[in-house]
């Protein structure tokens, strides 16, 4: 190769790498303004990765077209190196494919919850080949954050089913079963749960009355009746009264919690009502059994 060639080949791979730092300055210059200027961390998170994802691509873009000069060869390049990379890269192809579907679908963005198959977690970060969740429930009771980071592949979107708690509607019903003596008062005990779910503290029906208002605009969803109720079941060893009300969905447990707390008082000055519970009873040989328990 002669000096002159050497040259310009020196030049023009300095100034390719001038033009990419340069794009990547103005990127980071960018960010920080978009860091200054944009409160919502969701919306700023969105910006700064849209920002570095056409950068880089105007960067490869630049490379193609500086580094080939003739536009037909350019092409041949281009598709034959698509071809080579969706054969070669199947899988992430596959994934890339998933995370356009996710993002031009909206089937959930970050700060949802959603459950993908088995995995049920907060939605921190949608990169293109993973969604990156914060894990709710697994060894937890009521959804509580694991403290885990999972990165779920995109394209599980194509063979699990894909549940979003948040979109839309942040409410999810719930329910709470409570079990009395057959000898309990429980028409009280029902009267008494009742109060307890119409508390102010529990009260979500208007706002979630517009959520639903809002949602009918893009689906058919019919709730009509979003008033808490408490159902009524004999079960084997009681009456069962089951609290049914609309939570929002981060609030299930601290509801329950309250619910809780408001249950145990509030028996506990009234001693008609007790709590059910399976039991046994015992007889030694010998021992009188009395009429109650004897086979009719």
């Amino acid at each position: 190769m002669k000096d002159a060639e050497v040259t310009s080949l020196l030049i023009r791979a300095g100034i390719t790498l001038g033009v990419v730092v340069g794009l990547y300055l103005i990127a980071f210059l960018l960010k920080i303004l978009i860091n200054r200027k944009v409160d919502d961390i969701f919306q700023r998170h969105a910006y700064r990765k849209l920002i570095y994802y056409i950068i880089g691509f105007a960067s490869v873009i630049f490379i193609a077209i500086y580094w080939v000069k003739n536009v037909t060869a350019l092409g041949a390049i281009l598709g034959g190196l698509g071809a080579a990379l969706v054969v070669a890269l199947h899988k992430p192809a596959i994934k890339i494919y998933a995370w356009i579907i996710i993002l031009t679908k909206k089937l959930y963005k970050i700060g949802d919850r959603i459950q993908i198959g088995n995995l049920i977690g907060d939605v921190i970060d949608i990169t293109i080949y993973y969604t990156i969740l914060l894990e709710v429930g697994n060894w937890f009771k009521d959804e509580q954050s694991t403290g885990r980071i999972v990165y779920a592949p995109n394209d599980q979107v194509f063979n699990e089913n894909v549940y979003n708690y948040t979109k839309g509607f942040k409410y999810v019903w719930h329910e709470i079963p409570i079990v009395v003596t057959f000898e309990s008062d429980w028409q009280k005990a029902k009267e008494i749960l009742t109060e307890i779910l119409r508390s102010k503290e529990l009260k979500v029906d208007e706002p979630a009355r517009e959520e639903i208002r809002k949602l009918t605009d893009k689906h058919v969803i019919q709730y009509k009746n979003l008033t808490p109720i408490v159902w009524t079941k004999i079960i084997d060893f009681g009456v069962e009264l089951n609290m049914r009300y609309l939570t929002d969905t981060r609030k299930m447990r601290s509801s329950e919690n309250f619910i809780a707390q408001k249950v145990l008082l509030e028996f506990a000055r009234h001693p008609e009502i007790d709590f059910a519970y399976p039991t046994y009873r015992i007889h030694q040989i010998g021992e009188e059994i009395p009429e109650h328990f004897k086979k009719k």
